[in-house]
């Protein structure tokens, strides 16, 4: 029993509260996490910079894939995972390695990089090629599949998604940041490939260190271009000029069919945009992104939510203003008689300090609302300190999964405490019922929603070690 005095201990609990807060605040991400000055990568010149690919993502499916299950073009030897941390697995994240080959302020022009065979079916096959022409058709049609459904590209160039552009006639397109297509459709929907790209990338120099940058933007120039080794002069030898718009129309589309050459230019641009504003660019171009904010279905949303608010209200205060009526008018002494029974309002008085008949279910609810508020004021302190930064792929997520965590301690103190307060008769029950109740039931979705997505093949499926590991935490 604790024979301190009430104010002391009240002074001790908040030193306590104070140290968990910190201890959260730096083990939610880790010591090298993104800071200003602190973390920084700088490539000197000619230094490799690797150019990565995540999963491909659909807005339509919402059911990210590896993005070998495409035949791109592959990396000589064994494909390289990224090591990956508990918050990219369930971000759906996969990384790998790719063949394009990036050397910081090292132009390219028309660097071929593989072909890729879909068939021609204009051509006759001989009998011994049939096994080929099947598995030609299948990755044909695995293609055509993908890009009606929508699937994009996703690369990274230190840890920068790129900005994709495609020009045309009627000029420059933007398409965000969200990834970019894989191919179109025309008008006959015959499906054309973009087998071409100009990666530009911006890269600021390092004040104070000679012949050292850091990299503050990555874009892609789509092109569709027809046999572009033979028939356009950036790609003859020794050429000196980067593909543009011009060049690509006049070779003409590329069509998903026969021998299809991947090609790519590297453009380095100094900039002046400093390491640690280098994500500005990218959230000042929503406006030209469809997964921007829909502004619409948030209004629409208040316009429901105040609508009931308001009807709740008048059904409450009619019925307040009437038995205020009815109070208040003067009784013969029959109204009298039935005016001494309680209704309407009245009867209110002797519920306030009743306890409810679920007083261990509300003290259950209370304690996980205010786990979920400080893990999410936490969160916010790490993201504020510059922690959690978009620098570093899944600490968003592990700094929630393990703040949630922490949390735990004061959502089992409240539920205890509020259900003590109800005259509750075991709070151990509570506590136990408080730690396992809500995990458990978003557990289970989580489990369901895994199996599905392994179903399918899809690259959101986290591995088992991770569940193990997402157990332990627990």
């Amino acid at each position: 029993m604790d024979l301190r005095p009430p104010r002391e201990r009240k002074k001790c609990a908040t030193t306590s509260a104070i140290a968990l807060t910190l201890l959260s605040t730096f083990l939610c991400c880790d010591v090298d996490g993104y800071m200003p000055g602190m973390g920084l990568h700088s490539f000197k010149r000619g230094e490799i910079v690797k150019l990565k690919v995540n999963s491909l993502t659909s807005m339509k499916t919402l059911l990210p894939v590896n993005y070998f299950k495409l035949p791109f073009c592959r990396t000589e030897g064994r494909v390289k995972v990224d090591h990956e941390n508990l918050g990219e697995f369930l971000s759906g994240d996969r990384i790998i390695n790719s063949p394009y080959i990036l050397k910081m302020k090292d132009e390219s022009y028309c660097e071929k990089l593989c072909t890729v065979d879909f068939g021609n079916p204009t051509q006759p096959k001989l009998e011994t090629e049939t096994r080929k022409e099947e598995r030609t058709k299948n990755e044909v049609d695995r293609m055509r599949a993908f890009m009606k459904k929508d699937y994009h590209i996703n690369w990274l160039v230190d840890n920068l998604p790129p900005i994709a552009y495609i020009q045309d006639d009627n000029g420059m397109e933007v398409l965000g940041s969200h990834g970019f297509p894989i191919g179109y459709f025309d008008e006959s929907n015959s499906p054309y490939i973009y087998n071409h790209v100009n990666i530009v990338v911006d890269y600021h120099e390092v004040e104070g260190m000679q012949d050292f940058f850091r990299v503050v933007k990555f874009s892609v120039y789509l092109y569709s271009i027809n046999d572009q080794t033979s028939s356009i002069e950036s790609c003859k030898a020794k050429s000196t000029q980067h593909i543009t718009y011009e060049m690509a129309k006049s070779a003409g589309p590329q069509r998903l069919k026969g021998d299809v050459q991947f090609t790519y230019d590297v453009e380095w641009e100094k900039s002046d945009v400093s390491f640690s504003h280098r994500w500005d660019v990218y959230l000042h171009q929503t406006k030209h992104d469809d997964t921007g904010v829909h502004w619409k279905a948030i209004c629409n949303a208040l316009f429901t939510v105040v609508s009931l608010f308001f009807i709740i209200a008048c059904v409450l205060v009619r019925n307040l203003k009437r038995d205020f009526a009815r109070y208040e008018q003067v009784l013969s002494e029959e109204g009298l008689e039935e005016s001494n029974e309680e209704s309407g309002w009245k009867l209110v008085h002797a519920d306030v300090f009743r306890p409810p008949e679920g007083a261990l279910f509300l003290s259950v609810i209370v304690g996980t609302g205010v786990q979920i508020l400080l893990m999410s004021l936490l969160t916010v302190i790490c993201a504020l300190i510059g922690f959690a930064s978009p620098n570093h792929r899944g600490h968003l997520v592990m700094a929630l999964l393990f703040n949630y965590e922490l949390m735990g301690i004061a959502a089992g103190f409240v539920a205890a405490r509020l259900y003590k307060t109800f005259k509750g008769k075991s709070w151990q029950k509570c506590t136990a019922v408080t730690a396992l109740g809500f995990p458990c039931i978003f557990f289970s979705i989580f489990f369901i929603m895994d199996i599905t997505a392994a179903f399918y093949g899809s690259s959101d499926a986290v591995p088992f070690l991770q569940i193990v590991l997402l157990l332990s935490l627990w």
